[in-house]
């Protein structure tokens, strides 16, 4: 690639990375400002739990319940016609692993049903689909752009952290929830689109939306020694506190999904519950970024406040395990919030030295960031998150103590984080450093090759015949209940002839194989002791579906954990599927590129691009990312911004930008 075109390259980038920020932050602030006047609309308040506070308390119990309803059917329209969407752990399996695709309709659709749950006084966050919009346009741009996968999942990550900045007015924090959450390691090449995505959506945000922090500007101060001491308790009790609310919420899901009801009837139950809550604790209600600050404020005391403590995580869990769309961050928040202010409350009535509604708001904060860290795994994020949302940095070591304290406890209880279980719950494994995740990723079904299976009655001599014409080493066949034996080539050629009369089930050695769903370490410590340097793969009936080689597992190292197309490359047939690792010749690659110039106007001739340029055209786009490939001897004219999906010599793509010659015509 020359100079020219590696410079127009990183401008195209630079383009997308902006266009990526404003659009994820334009789409956050409508979604923040269409929930407050749908609101407004319907109950003649902005504000969800004021609302709630004014309405019968028939219009209580049934509001919830209707806004899921019709939530729930715009998800089963949705799930019927687009890809499934897992929220947030899309977005983390598409920038690390680089598998699958965040849709941007499966987004929407999503943010759809979620604002309808929300605005009716579901008791749901609105940051987990503005954080995939975010990641999903992205995705958008990269592709629209032309951008190389790898470049693709920096749009992904940048897009996420545009979302989270703009629905919380918090660059630092966003950036930090990339790095903490979604990347789990910290790269240049990452870290500085996600920073300038975070800025400019927080600029977007400041501007239409007030330069304010989230939960306006405090000054708390926590300067004695017993007040310092006594805000640590925050940490451990913090991460007991997100143990339980995630135990909560997975506990919730397994008994919703026991009522044998579509998904509509079911988050209509979930809003059911809310509703009744909501007649007595109106502030159960919505995100529960009001009733936080009144909390920051000391303005809720008594009896409200263990209500309250008790009656959130309650309310959340029938909205969120019920199949309402939505998120669990603010709600996360908010109880910890709840915490902080009835620990500062029974510390204020025992003697403790300090004005109690300064106090109280200290608490509520620590306490905020102290269940966000429990529940995210992510410390520094939740610290930041704290004193970005209110603008006051002086209760930074208290944080900084309270969140490494919860996270511990945390994960000492529990080792996945609420993220990570989403993970868990899509079927992959979160644990670990990147690599393994990497690792963990690639499974036996990626990396099969053809094995030679052979009757198990048929004779020694034959199948040292059959090895020698097909030039393969080992030969299976399945025995008896699914067991698996082989011979290899070199001891059938010093056998004597007795020994070649007798069966390949008979004479064979027995394998122990290793199933479709092994993943790379552990096909790793099986193929070390393997004799043949190869193991079979068998389904559940036992029968042989292919090996995987030494050879092979490199390649899905070099491939997977450095990220390289050299050896092996990656091919997706359907966004439902991780598709399968295929070797190509030695140093070729595939992917797609512009249609030179000079053949626009003209047939396609796919050997007429191969004698030219060395490249054979698998496949053929026409107008953006959205259209579909189409085969390349049946495209026709090419026309200009046609995208070629092409395979050949490395060296052939990198001469195609210097390439003068006309192609000829078809």
């Amino acid at each position: 690639m020359s100079r020219w075109d590696r410079a127009r390259e990183r401008a195209r980038f630079a383009i997308a990375v902006v266009v990526t920020s404003v659009l994820g932050a334009a789409f956050a602030v409508v979604v923040r400002g269409g929930i407050e006047r749908a609101t407004e609309m319907l109950f003649g308040d902005r504000e969800v739990v004021a609302a709630f506070r004014a309405l019968p308390a028939w219009v209580c119990l049934v509001a919830p319940a209707l806004g899921a309803l019709l939530g729930g059917l715009i998800a089963m329209a949705a799930a019927a016609r687009l890809p499934a969407s897992h929220g947030v752990g899309d977005v983390m399996e598409s920038v690390v692993l680089g598998r699958g695709r965040v849709s941007l309709r499966a987004a929407l659709a999503k943010t759809a049903s979620s604002i309808c749950a929300i605005v009716s006084g579901g008791s749901l966050g609105r940051e987990g689909p503005l954080i995939q919009v975010g990641a999903a346009l992205g995705g958008a741009c990269g592709g629209v752009l032309g951008m190389s996968p790898s470049r693709t999942r920096i749009l992904l990550a940048t897009g996420t952290a545009a979302g989270f900045a703009a629905a919380y007015n918090t660059p630092i924090a966003a950036t930090l929830f990339v790095i903490e959450i979604v990347t789990g390691v910290v790269a240049l090449e990452v870290i500085v689109p996600v920073v300038v995505g975070a800025a400019v959506a927080t600029a977007i945000s400041r501007i239409t939306l007030g330069e304010l922090p989230f939960y306006g500007l405090r000054d708390y101060a926590l300067v004695t020694p017993g007040q310092l001491a006594s805000s640590i308790v925050l940490g451990p009790l913090g991460g007991l506190a997100g143990v339980l609310f995630m135990q909560m919420l997975s506990s919730g899901e397994a008994l919703f999904s026991r009522v044998k009801l579509p998904l509509a009837m079911r988050a209509a139950l979930g809003g059911l519950i809310v509703g009744a809550i909501a007649i007595e604790l109106p502030a159960v209600t919505g995100n529960g970024a009001e009733p936080i600050r009144e909390l920051l404020d000391g303005h809720v005391v008594g009896l409200a406040l263990v209500a309250l403590l008790v009656a959130k995580p309650l309310a959340t869990t029938a909205s969120v395990s019920s199949g309402s769309a939505g998120g669990v961050f603010t709600p996360s928040m908010f109880l910890g919030a709840s915490l902080g202010a009835v620990i500062a409350s029974m510390l204020a009535t025992s003697g403790i030295d300090a004005e109690r509604e300064a106090f109280v708001g200290s608490f509520a904060l620590v306490g905020m960031a102290a269940v966000v860290a429990a529940t995210t795994h992510a410390p520094l994020m939740a610290t930041v998150l704290a004193f970005e949302m209110s603008g006051d940095y002086a209760l930074v070591l208290p944080l900084l103590a309270a969140t490494s304290l919860a996270t511990a406890t945390a994960r000492a209880m529990r080792r996945e984080s609420i993220y990570g279980a989403e993970m868990r719950r899509k079927g992959v494994s979160w644990d670990g450093s990147l690599a393994h995740r990497l690792a963990r990723a690639v499974h036996a079904r990626d990396v099969l090759e053809q094995a030679l299976v052979l009757p198990r009655e048929m004779p020694l001599a034959e199948v040292h015949a059959e090895l020698a014409a097909r030039r393969a080493r080992v030969a299976y066949a399945t025995i008896d209940e699914g067991r698996v034996v082989a011979v290899d080539f070199r001891a059938l050629a010093d056998a004597d002839e007795a020994q070649r009369r007798a069966t390949l089930g008979d004479a064979g050695t027995k394998v122990d194989p290793i199933v479709p769903d092994d993943d790379l370490p552990r096909m790793s410590e099986r193929l070390w002791d393997a004799e043949w340097g190869e193991l079979p793969v068998v389904d559940a009936r036992g029968e042989v579906l292919g090996i995987v080689t030494r050879r092979g597992l490199l390649g899905a190292m070099d491939r997977e954990l450095l990220q390289r197309d050299l050896l092996l490359t990656r091919m997706t047939w359907s966004e439902a599927e991780p598709g399968r690792l295929i070797e190509l010749p030695r140093n070729y690659r595939i992917g797609p590129i512009d249609a030179p110039e000079d053949a626009v106007g003209g047939a396609l001739d796919p050997s007429a691009v191969r004698r030219e340029l060395g490249l054979w055209v698998l496949a053929v786009r026409t107008g953006g990312a959205r259209a579909p490939w189409r085969d390349s001897h049946e495209s026709g004219v090419v026309a200009p911004g046609d995208r070629w999906l092409a395979m050949g010599p490395r060296d052939a793509f990198e001469r195609l930008g210097q390439r003068t010659t006309r192609l000829p015509a078809g």
